[in-house]
């Protein structure tokens, strides 16, 4: 369970030098210190934040917190000054402000009592602060105006009551009204003489010396309160009325110290059991003294935050007095081994220790993309169409050839997607293997500007290449566009039958005169001549029907070719489109193992700037440690030792990542013999047992209760 510990003094720069004993603390997640400047108010709101923050992001609700106080004061008033005040404080501006979150398991006010304090300061502290523990104690101070009641309205209600009660020693009287009439009204005016003076005294009494926050009208004194003082006075007197044995006994000073006390002091009802109190003297005539102190309450917390049986027998009585005492010797033979270890560090810095040379890491091999899929065969014919007109064969020959044409550039189509997918998914299945590579900070540099280049090439490229296929919808249209033609221009065609009866028909009407006079006979030169012009008919007739059908022909080959060859376009431009899509997976997969490789390096010149950052922030941190350590050392008047030898210190692991709390050479007990060492806490009668890594240290732990804060006087 954490602890959140919220110092509300401004004197804590001694604890600085006993801050490395809270690192295995801070190192199991058991606390965290918060410290704001600022007044009380301003310091509990900044803490109330903190608080909600960690809550937020732990993962467990439990939690507990400890506040540090301290007595030292400008001695203005002593109940602002008061733990009573401290802890309404405590209540309004920290406790009812967390929100959204389990209360706190524990909550503890740690009293860091300053004694032995400068004869030099303008004003009796020592004297001041015993008010202040007097007010905690009782809910006044002696001779101070800061009292609700002062104290000769206190004698004067004891000479009221010793003026007028009834001496019932010698006579046997239990009840009220066996009192006579005469003496009943005697002790009646007694009670309502008593009852004018007190209350006159709460009307005129100045409660202005109890608002601990003006601004928003705090106060140890409401009115609601001063209500109850009121009437649990008149309550008493009336108890006190109705039972004549108690007249020798009573006494209206002590009623109401014993209100003052139930509704002022520390041990208000309204307090009681809220919280844990422990006031633990710290001896401050000298910075020796200090420093030794702060030592006792960092090794204190070391024990108590972690041994939960010391808490559960803490928390029976309310408040402690704590007394701590050192083994001295063995304390300053550590600082001097944590001041050894320390100077070990700051000549030997982790940077001559953990700089490499080289950097080695692993990149993907930039090897080519494999592609051994293979797409179907689509080999697109001619088309076949015959010289005269065959009705039947013509319209299904082209027909039968666009639809295989069509369905051989769909297949091929469907096919290459397939075949890449296929490609690229056994390329993705098969990655590059990684390789182990060494640079140094030049290389690294030189490889990742050339790395940089290559992919924003490549990044380049892939804009200009389109995989994209459109070759389908032009192949249609181009069938839209020939086929309907193609057709009429079949059927315009002559058959076979028709030209030779297209033939036969011309001759017989163009050469009948020449053919009947060639019959019925003519001269020689008549048959001659006629021989010739019917020869020349013939080859007239037939060279017209013959460039007739050719014309015819070469317009049909003009719309077939154009079909055979977008057909072939298409094909071409389908295979072209796969070297294409080929060439964009190729380039695709090779970026990605670019991409890849540029994080690698990114991420590891990340890390080596992150390091250089953690190195100059430990280079920082051991450099102040090492000051540190020779304050520390000095303060407590030890010596370096030379028992913790170099040989050793090599031997420590330094994480440059991790935080100084998770690093073993800032530890002191880093440097204890021993993992634990034995311990007794002293509470009361009770003895707890327990283990600490300084327990070596540790003579004395003692809980008692705290006579400065327990009134035994029975009111």
């Amino acid at each position: 369970m954490k602890t959140f510990i919220i110092s509300l003094t401004e004197q804590q720069r001694d604890l600085g030098l006993a801050r490395p004993f809270l690192y295995q603390l801070h190192r199991e997640d058991r606390i965290q210190f918060i410290f704001h400047r600022g007044d009380l108010k301003e310091k509990l709101e900044q803490a109330a934040l903190d608080v909600q923050k960690a809550l937020s992001v732990q993962s467990s609700s439990r939690w507990s917190v400890l506040f540090l106080m301290s007595s030292v004061t400008d001695g203005e008033n002593p109940v602002y000054d008061s733990v009573a005040a401290k802890w309404t404080m405590i209540k309004r501006y920290f406790l009812e402000a967390i929100h959204g979150f389990a209360p706190p398991e524990r909550k503890t006010l740690f009293f860091l009592d300053h004694t032995h304090r400068s004869p030099t300061r303008a004003f009796d502290e020592e004297s001041y602060i015993e008010q202040c523990l007097e007010f905690d104690r009782t809910g006044m101070v002696s001779n101070r105006e800061e009292n609700l009641i002062p104290e000769v309205i206190l004698e004067e209600l004891n000479r009221i009551w010793d003026k007028g009660k009834i001496d019932t020693k010698n006579e046997n009287v239990s009840q009220f009204n066996e009192i006579t009439p005469r003496l009943r009204e005697r002790v009646q005016k007694t009670i309502a003489r008593l009852e004018d003076v007190f209350i006159n005294a709460l009307d005129k009494a100045d409660t202005s010396h109890f608002l601990i926050y003006e601004k928003e009208n705090i106060s140890l004194l409401p009115e609601e309160k001063l209500n109850k003082i009121k009437n649990d006075f008149q309550s008493g007197l009336l108890d006190v009325l109705n039972h004549p044995q108690r007249w020798d006994s009573f006494s209206p000073k002590y009623l109401v110290r014993r209100l003052l006390r139930n509704y002022l002091s520390l041990n208000a009802l309204e307090n009681h059991n809220q919280f844990l109190l422990i006031r633990f003297p710290l001896n401050t005539i000298n910075r020796n003294a200090r420093v030794f102190g702060r030592l006792k309450l960092a090794l204190v917390l070391n024990i108590v935050l972690k041994e939960n049986r010391i808490i559960e027998e803490l928390e029976k009585n309310l408040p402690y007095h704590l007394e701590v005492e050192l083994d001295e010797p063995q304390v300053k033979k550590l600082a001097g081994q944590y001041r050894n270890a320390m100077e070990y560090f700051h000549e030997s810095p982790p940077k001559k220790r953990n700089t490499p040379g080289l950097y080695r890491f692993e990149l993907l091999e930039e090897k080519e993309a494999i592609f051994q899929e293979k797409i179907p065969e689509s080999n697109i014919t001619p088309i076949v169409l015959s010289l005269f007109r065959d009705w039947q064969s013509d319209y299904s020959g082209l027909d039968t050839w666009l639809e295989k044409t069509k369905t051989k550039l769909e297949e091929l189509t469907e096919a290459i997607p397939r075949v890449l997918k296929k490609s690229y998914q056994k390329n993705i299945q098969a990655p590059p293997e990684p390789i182990l590579v060494e640079m140094d900070n030049e290389a690294l540099d030189t490889y990742h500007r050339d790395l940089k280049k290559r992919y924003e090439a490549t990044q380049k490229k892939l804009k200009h290449l389109n995989p994209g296929n459109t070759v389908l919808p032009e192949f249609k249209k181009k069938i839209e566009q020939n086929v309907p033609i193609l057709k009429k221009l079949l059927l315009r065609r002559p058959n076979f039958k028709e030209v030779i009866y297209i033939m036969i028909t011309s001759i017989l009407v163009i050469n009948l005169p020449l053919i009947m006079g060639l019959i019925y006979g003519g001269s020689d030169i008549f048959t001659k001549v006629a021989g010739f012009v019917l020869i020349g008919n013939l080859l007239t007739i037939g060279g017209i029907l013959y460039y007739t059908i050719y014309e015819l022909r070469r317009e049909i080959r003009k719309r077939q070719t154009d079909l055979h060859e977008s057909a072939q376009n298409a094909k071409r431009q389908l295979l072209s489109g796969y070297e294409q899509q080929k060439e964009y997976l190729s380039n695709l997969l090779h970026l990605n193992i670019l991409r890849q490789n540029n994080l690698k390096i990114e991420k590891l010149k990340s890390s080596i700037r992150e390091n250089e950052q953690h190195l100059e922030y430990h280079l920082q941190e051991v450099e102040q440690h090492y000051e540190l350590a020779n304050q520390l050392l000095k303060n407590i008047g030890g010596e370096s030792d030379p028992f913790l030898d170099n040989s050793k210190l090599e031997k420590l692991t330094f994480h440059l990542n991790q935080p100084l709390h998770k690093n073993p050479i800032y530890m002191p007990e880093t440097y204890l013999s021993g993992s634990s060492h034995p311990v007794t806490v002293q509470i009361h009668l009770a003895q707890v047992q327990t283990k600490t890594p300084f327990g070596s240290l540790l003579k004395t732990i003692k809980f008692e209760d705290d006579k400065k804060l327990i009134s035994y006087k029975n009111y």
